[in-house]
């Protein structure tokens, strides 16, 4: 078992909000911004000081929130500046990418390699040149030759408390119910996950609401950021790693196994509330594993989110509450389940998957339970909601939080309705789109597309409803319209940013401002707002390649506005008052301006563009380059 008695919950400790007040809103990038003053920083009186803080403090929880942030910026610019990094991984995904980034801010020269065994590491290491190798999401064994290569460590980024090792960390944690997670970089050696510790970070985990992948792409990859950097300058400082040692009281993790299918079997008799952990630790893969009354089938389950007080919802839910079993099905609200638990209260399921179904895909649940036709409408409940508006200060911030930020025909409806009702209300100055968590939007719903009878023709019914709520948002001619991604944009989500008046973004968003991985030519007016953002070469650029980029990249070609934040808690904090500076800015004016100015021609105009990409779309969808693509992503 885990050493966690620090760590088991004991209530959740606030987010500490890092480095407040500091201010991303340039159009250059603030390292830029600080290195340009270097001259007046005294580097002679700051550098004894952090080499010293570095040197003792080999355990992080935001380093940067006890130093200076220029200076600290301007000293890990001129440690790290010119040095070589190799990173090896599984392949680039947003972790390695997010890293990456954050280090070639400080001018270190990155080369990501994807690696499959021993030849391939072995190969990629005596071929790029390198100074330390980094190992930002490997789940390879590392050869001898390179692991014990002192002169050039390999260091590996592991996502768990120091001393925790195995490959099921997360998903351990949160089935654990731990209070606190962490990072830890640690050095490659014989036995994996065993080798000395480089750097460590801890932060609190929110077990209301926190899935693995959550987690993983949220705190995890934040963290790694934090302590990839530290673990390179005290190897820069030649200082040495701390050997792994279980008898340190700051080390509290253990080795665990790997988590079988038993460990995330669903037990309805247990509390919502454990069932809910129970497939949050599995969601987005594989899901929380079970059966339901009135459908033995063995089914994935996704999205869930438990509710209280069930009982207290009137006469008629508490009936059949007390006549219902653990794992009956309530009821509905949108597409998503109610699930009775042992302890009278509820889950609710936003996704199931039937692995022995013709089609086993990740659908709304609704379109997966067998007795979807006779259960209880419990759209009154407010337990569960994925669109939601919250009202500061008439500035209306809407909130479309679906499940891997795929919008389907109905859910851009239900959005577009929202929009509608807020465009008429004279009250309401500003409109903020926020998506979700996890993500923007990632446009249209592949998988509900695929399990649909005619894919082609959903596909054609999803774009043209994407396409009619940004209809709706650059419509409101006397409002002003913003995007925050607090999440991920990708496709069409990233075009439907593009189509508002401003977009914010932290640092930690990937954006995906193409369709090509689709062969799609792509929709949501990007013809129009694209180019007026990027200019037409960059569109071009952009559209005809598979490329992600991060935040920063974004706001330098002009896809983004502002950069509020390094992660998602502080991005949130400084929300509303970037907004409120936003309105009162000369900017917004001029941009209130010309809205008002738009003419009939103007919006004819986009009509057109509007109609030209559908035309291609049409096409596009009836290829079988495109349903190869789809059936490929959604099977992966």
């Amino acid at each position: 078992m885990y050493k966690l008695t620090a760590l088991l919950r004991n209530g959740p400790r606030p987010v500490r909000r890092i480095v407040s007040g500091r201010c991303f809103g340039t159009m250059t990038s603030p390292l830029d911004e600080q290195l340009k003053q270097s001259s007046q920083t005294n580097e002679t009186e700051v550098k004894p000081q952090l080499n010293l803080i570095y040197k003792t403090l080999p355990y992080t929880n935001d380093l940067r929130s006890i130093i200076d942030t220029t200076q600290h910026n301007i000293y890990l610019h001129n440690i790290l500046k010119g040095m070589k990094v190799l990173f090896l991984c599984n392949h680039y995904n947003t972790l390695t990418q997010r890293v990456e980034t954050e280090l070639k801010e400080y001018d270190v020269t990155v080369t990501s390699q994807a690696v499959r065994g021993k030849k391939d590491i072995l190969k990629a290491v005596s071929e790029i040149e390198h100074d330390i190798i980094v190992c930002p999401f490997l789940t390879r064994r590392i050869p001898e030759e390179v692991w014990a290569n002192d002169q050039k460590p390999c260091l590996i980024v592991h996502p768990g408390i120091t001393g925790d090792r195995g490959a099921s960390s997360i998903d351990w944690a949160l089935k654990m119910q731990a209070a606190e997670w962490g990072v830890t970089v640690m050095q490659a050696a014989e036995e994996m996950d065993a080798g000395d510790i480089w750097a460590s970070k801890t932060f609190p985990i929110h077990q209301v609401t926190t899935t693995k992948t959550e987690l993983y792409v949220g705190d995890v990859t934040d963290s790694a950021v934090e302590t990839v950097l530290l673990a390179l300058v005290r190897f820069k400082l030649g200082i040495e790693p701390i050997p792994l040692d279980y008898d340190n009281p700051q080390v509290k993790g253990t080795l665990m196994p790997l988590m079988k299918d038993k460990d995330r079997m669903i037990d309805w008799n247990s509390s919502a509330f454990d069932v809910a952990e129970t497939i949050r630790m599995a969601d987005t893969q594989p899901g929380g594993i079970g059966t339901l009354q009135g459908d033995d089938r063995p089914l994935r389950f996704f999205g869930a989110k438990y509710t209280e007080n069930l009982m207290f919802n009137g006469k008629h839910i508490r009936n059949f509450m007390l006549d219902a079993r653990p794992g009956d099905v309530l009821g509905h609200k949108d597409e998503a389940i109610l699930v009775k638990c042992g302890d009278n209260n509820g889950v609710w399921i936003s996704h199931l998957k039937c692995p022995s179904s013709d089609k086993p895909l990740k659908l709304p649940a609704t379109s997966v339970f067998k007795g979807t036709d006779t259960l209880h409408d419990l759209s009154f409940l407010s337990s569960y909601r994925e669109i939601w508006v919250d009202e500061i200060d008439n500035v209306a911030y809407v909130n479309f939080d679906f499940y891997n930020g795929a919008m389907s025909v109905t859910q851009c409806r239900k959005l577009k309705s929202v929009l509608d009702r807020l465009s008429f209300r004279p009250d309401i100055t500003c409109v903020v789109l926020k998506g979700g968590f996890r993500f923007f939007s990632t446009g249209i719903h592949l998988n509900v597309i695929e399990g649909s009878d005619d894919p082609e023709r959903e596909s054609y019914d999803n774009i043209v409803a994407i396409d009619d709520v940004i209809r709706t948002v650059f419509s409101m001619k006397h409002k002003t319209t913003v995007s925050c991604l607090i999440g991920n944009a990708g496709a069409g989500g990233a075009m439907m940013a593009a189509a508002t008046d401003f977009v914010f973004a932290h640092k930690g968003v990937v954006l995906t401002p193409t369709y090509k991985a689709m062969y799609l030519y792509g929709s949501e007016y990007w013809t129009y707002f694209l180019p007026q953002r990027v200019g037409y070469d960059t569109a071009l650029s952009l559209t005809n390649d598979t490329k992600s980029m991060m935040a920063s990249t974004a706001q330098r070609i002009g896809l983004v506005d502002q950069i509020i934040g390094r992660n998602r808690p502080e991005a949130l904090g400084n929300l509303h008052d970037r907004v409120l500076n936003l309105l009162q800015s000369e900017k917004c004016q001029t941009k209130r301006e010309e809205k008002r100015n738009r003419t009939h021609e103007w919006y004819q105009m986009l009509e057109e563009h509007r109609t030209e990409e559908l035309s291609k779309m049409q096409k596009c969808f009836s290829s079988e380059d495109y349903h190869e693509a789809r059936r490929k992503f959604v099977y992966h």
